[in-house]
């Protein structure tokens, strides 16, 4: 049987489907991207760092079955909110394809001033056992702009969110929820 635009669709024999958001946070390193992530993980999205699929500003194999993934998760699990947040795409191609899965797409370029980045950089490598004894301030300041530059240009975004010292997390908390329940079904308190 033919659908056609007068007649009314099976209602009985259809699939109720639940729509999907994706936040996706673009910017250059340390500017806040995971913090933003870990408070929307927090919030209840399902969450996704792409930056561990790249490689010098190339991406590497396995991100687009990680972000379909973050999709079928989203898709599941009707108790949290239906918004994915995937941190770190730097590529068109990235974004095209969360575009491809989810019904509703956000992309928020995050940004920091490049003093307060390269400070967080400098901040992490010191409090980061793993990174070898020896490491130089003035390498790390280098490693940071080298990635950005490679990173770049970044995706086109919809909206900004400045993360700056004097910003708390109950601040950046608040926010992340508005951006949750502008964009899902299913609020959050």
């Amino acid at each position: 049987m033919l659908d056609h635009p007068t007649v009314e669709p099976d209602r009985e024999n259809s699939q109720p489907t639940q729509s999907t958001a994706a936040v996706v946070l673009v910017g250059p390193p340390a500017c806040g991207k995971s913090t933003l992530r870990l408070i929307f993980e927090d919030l209840g999205s399902r969450t996704l760092d792409l930056t561990t699929y790249h490689d010098a500003g190339a991406l590497c194999t396995g991100w687009t079955d990680a972000v379909t993934a973050a999709h079928t998760d989203t898709v599941s699990d009707s108790g949290r909110p239906n918004v994915a947040c995937i941190e770190g795409a730097i590529q068109e191609s990235e974004v095209e394809h969360i575009k491809d899965l989810f019904d509703t797409v956000l992309i928020i370029r995050v940004r920091a001033g490049r003093d307060q980045r390269l400070a967080r950089s400098v901040k992490r490598l010191e409090t980061d056992e793993s990174v070898l004894k020896g490491t130089d301030v003035a390498d790390t300041r280098r490693a940071v702009l080298e990635q950005e530059a490679a990173e770049l240009p970044y995706p086109t975004h919809d909206v900004s969110v400045r993360c700056t010292e004097d910003m708390g997390i109950a601040e950046l908390t608040d926010r992340c929820k508005r951006i949750i329940n502008a964009i899902a079904c299913n609020r959050i308190k």
